[in-house]
């Protein structure tokens, strides 16, 4: 999962259809046949997230956010042969507002099944954090379906910090800082929220070798262990397709958050 960091809470909390079509639609669908959905439909989310405790809550995408966030979300989805694509996905949502725990989250899953959350660019959501989050999710899904890919022992032993109590305890306890910090690069994460456990670990290297920013880059350069974690992940992705190499990840552009 991935949440909204603290700072976009303080401030309140191709191949797509034509430009009207899919500004107005509730549907939209990508050439690999995945639906893209802006408003909760009949069994959105597995029964048990509708618990008292879990409260999952949404609203619907503003018309004015679902051409931008389409745009987005397939230009993101364009980064993956389509066999990828087509055999972990099947749908996604993208809501305005999705919350658990009474707490806002910028995405999650379940099973074959992405969510997102797009407050619009004056709550931080711009185009850079939007695919972030998209294949900060969809890491998890691919790990999940394909676990004997990736080296997580050689990955953990390359840790100087123990791993939390997951990403529900780092909020809880106010340990969830998104910010890259040089405390925890040196100790192989790029962030404090990504010391929370090692599928949130995993998923803030993938959120930045599909969607590099400038930052991501030079911590790097800079620190030896980063690199390392990031060769285990890029042979993760080359044993699903062997497109997906480190040559392919070294060409893609920079994005602005």
């Amino acid at each position: 999962m991935r949440i909204i960091d603290r700072y976009f809470q303080q401030l309140a909390f191709a191949f797509f259809l034509t430009t009207g079509l899919a500004t107005h639609a509730q549907v939209v669908t990508h050439e690999s046949g995945i639906h893209l959905y802006f408003s909760e439909m009949d069994q959105t989310f597995p029964e048990n997230w509708y618990s008292e405790e879990i409260n999952a809550h949404t609203t619907p995408l503003p018309n004015i956010e679902k051409k931008r966030s389409v745009a987005t979300v397939f230009s993101a989805l364009d980064k993956y042969p389509l066999h990828i694509i087509q055999e972990h996905l099947i749908e996604i949502y993208i809501f305005e507002v999705l919350e658990f725990f009474n707490q806002g989250y910028a995405g999650t899953y379940s099973d074959n099944t992405l969510y997102m959350s797009n407050g619009g660019v004056a709550e931080g959501f711009t185009n850079g954090f939007i695919e972030q989050t998209f294949h900060h999710e969809f890491s998890s899904i691919l790990w999940y379906a394909h676990p004997d890919l990736l080296d997580t022992i050689a990955w953990k032993k390359l840790n100087k910090l123990d791993y939390g109590d997951g990403g529900i305890q780092a909020l809880i306890d106010d340990n969830d800082s998104q910010e890259f910090s040089e405390f925890h690069n040196e100790r192989g994460f790029l962030f404090q929220y990504a010391s929370s456990d090692l599928e949130n670990d995993i998923n803030s290297f993938a959120e930045n070798l599909f969607a590099p920013t400038l930052e991501f880059r030079n911590a790097l350069k800079k620190y030896p262990v980063l690199r390392k974690k990031m060769v285990l992940l890029i042979a993760f992705y080359t044993a699903l397709d062997s497109s997906l190499s480190s040559s392919f990840f070294a060409e893609l552009p920079l994005v602005e958050l």
